[in-house]
């Protein structure tokens, strides 16, 4: 049953917003469906750069040296980004010979919009920062969607690898244990394996990485970038990341981050999140869940615990863990599958193939993540290559038009998000909309038919004027 709450509204806006929820109510969720919604206009204005820093020097929780990639999106100078070539995105593995009888990992996938190094756009004023962190065993370019989308509207946006909690990691992990191997593969922090690292470590860690993040991005952009305004996006375990850098944690003895001015959280981090202090969360705050989510309840008490006064809580329909925590998942499954399928020796490239076509039970769980099979369209699992025999020898599923996706599309679900989060962030970051009003009007009227629960127990909007 679908669920929208307003309460606490600030007096000044209650009429105003009793007044937008009565007309919603009225017409309730008969507005018209997003089937087409995701080649609506949801881009800025500006051009789109993408590049990559490395942060030397850089420390991890034991004191080790803790090697950051960090991958950035930015508003492009227009005629810079017609002569700078299309960025891909692709793992830090790619290329890298493997000790067996096995060929090296190849894949990769093209940007939307983003372009390799052009210049940045000059304004009068900086750009603010919002950092993305990525899901437990992700990729710097989880998320890549949503961070080229934010550059598009004026932002710079920076996703680190947390190390020893990324997918190549897992990869190397993986190869270490194959009795064909003549060797191991290193780590790419360096140290010996196993990579993947404990929950403890990977959070004190994250915490770390994103501090080093805000600490550097200035030598990058200099005055480019407005380091009085920044944001912060969370997926998955990302979420948690940001409950420690907004509120730190007693338990992990990780000290909050004052520079660190909003929280937009997709979905919750599951045992991560009661380690940090979430009633110390004072920052404005959006937490996103979906109703299939399988942290949906850890989502729920998330948003309850927290103490801000500026919050706001959204329950996507039909959106899984995967489908929220990760936005390039289906062109990930597309340019993976043609290798894994014609190569028996790309052991790697079947190995990230099946992490997106299989979602196993985890310790101490009893619900599923979900899959591509539940929020890809059928044209990844047929262009430009069919795949559908790899996915059915994996899956067990013949895959046609009218199986896949299982429930929401990811299309309607990135455009949602990123919609939202643009709303947000101009909210807190640039005072250009009042998110509350846009969340229960706007955002409510265009996306009904896709939502179980709008709650805003408050919103108090004091932020400064539109800095364009």
């Amino acid at each position: 049953m679908r669920k929208l709450i307003l309460t606490d509204v600030s007096p000044k806006r209650s009429h105003q917003m009793r007044r937008i929820m009565m007309g919603l109510l009225v017409v309730g969720f008969a507005s018209v469906g997003l089937s087409g919604f995701a080649q609506a206009a949801d881009w800025g204005g500006y051009k789109v750069g993408h590049t990559i820093m490395s942060v030397a020097g850089h420390k991890g929780s034991v004191n080790e040296d803790r090697p950051l990639d960090v991958l950035i999106w930015y508003p492009a100078d227009a005629e810079s980004y017609n002569h700078a070539p299309p960025s891909t995105y692709k793992p830090r593995l790619k290329g890298v010979p493997l000790p067996g009888p096995w060929a090296a990992l190849s894949w990769e996938f093209a940007a939307e919009r983003a372009r390799d190094n052009p210049s940045i756009k000059t304004r009068q004023h900086g750009y603010p920062l919002i950092v993305v962190s990525h899901p437990a065993m992700g990729e710097l370019y989880s998320n890549s969607k949503i961070s080229e989308r934010l550059a598009s509207y004026g932002y710079i946006v920076a996703a680190p690898a947390h190390n020893g909690d990324t997918q190549d990691d897992a990869r190397v992990d993986f190869i270490n244990t194959r009795s064909q191997r003549t060797d191991d593969l290193s780590c790419l922090d360096g140290l010996s394996g196993p990579c993947m690292d404990g929950l403890n470590k990977s959070m004190r860690d994250r915490a770390l990485d994103v501090r080093a993040v805000i600490d550097n991005i200035p030598s990058l952009f200099g005055e480019h970038v407005d380091m009085s305004r920044i944001g912060f996006v969370g997926a998955s375990r990302g979420s948690p990341t940001g409950l420690s850098l907004a509120g730190g944690s007693t338990t992990l003895n990780i000290a909050p981050d004052p520079r660190v001015d909003a929280l937009f959280l997709l979905t919750a981090g599951g045992r991560a999140n009661p380690l940090m202090n979430q009633a110390a969360v004072t920052i404005p705050t959006v937490q996103v869940s979906g109703t299939k989510d399988r942290n949906l309840d850890v989502s729920r008490t998330t948003f309850d615990a927290i103490s801000s006064l500026s919050k706001a809580y959204v329950v996507i329909t039909g959106a899984w863990h995967r489908g929220l925590s990760a936005d390039s998942y289906c062109e990930q499954m597309q340019a993976i599958g043609p290798i894994a399928q014609s190569n028996t020796a790309a052991i790697l490239d079947l190995f990230s193939l099946r992490n997106l076509l299989l979602s196993p039970i985890l310790p101490n769980e009893t619900l599923s993540s979900g899959t591509t099979l539940d929020h890809c369209l059928y044209e990844f699992f047929v262009e430009p290559v069919d795949i559908t025999p790899i996915v059915l020898a994996e899956t067990g599923v013949q895959v046609t038009p009218e199986n896949v996706p299982t429930s929401t599309e990811r299309d309607v679900i990135m455009v949602m998000v990123s919609d939202l989060a643009r709303a947000f962030f101009g909210d807190v970051l640039r005072g250009n909309v009042n998110f509350g009003e846009y969340l229960v009007g706007e955002f409510q009227e265009k996306y009904s038919e896709n939502l179980t629960t709008v709650e805003l127990p408050s919103w108090h909007s004091d932020h400064g004027d539109d800095d364009e």
